[in-house]
């Protein structure tokens, strides 16, 4: 009896594996509705580029069980996720390599640094701050 062997008869008993159905009976049956979508162009670009490279096709080629499935694994990457597969840059069109400038009215300056909270009258309003309190 090989180590794995001993070592599964002795973890059985304490795994417990059961379906849902098996557990609760009220639950109704399982279903799953296949949708097909195309990829976007650059999952498409990225799954044609990730199975034409070299080593792709020498991984195929070798036909071992694990280098096929990795294979399709990152395939799978390509089409749920494909920031994790190949994390590219983003490049915008919108940045600028020197900083912009604006010319803004001295009227609008002046309403922008214009603080409405000097100017309140607070023991009016009967609202007295102690000297430890502030509003800022």
């Amino acid at each position: 009896m090989s180590v794995i062997e001993k070592l599964q008869s002795i973890l059985r008993p304490f795994l417990l594996r059961r379906l849902k159905k098996d557990v609760e009976k009220q639950l109704p049956e399982k279903i799953e509705h296949v949708v097909e979508c195309n990829l976007s162009r650059r999952q498409r670009l990225l799954y044609d580029e990730y199975i034409h490279s070299d080593k792709t096709k020498v991984t195929l080629a070798d036909s071992d069980y694990f280098s096929i499935m990795n294979v399709l694994m990152q395939l799978r990457k390509v089409c749920n996720h494909p920031d994790l597969f190949e994390p590219r840059s983003i490049e915008s069109p919108f940045i600028f390599p020197v900083a912009l400038k604006f010319h803004v009215s001295s009227l609008l300056m002046k309403a922008q640094a214009h603080d409405p909270m000097k100017s309140v009258s607070y023991s009016s309003l009967n609202f007295i701050l102690s000297e430890f309190e502030s509003l800022s």
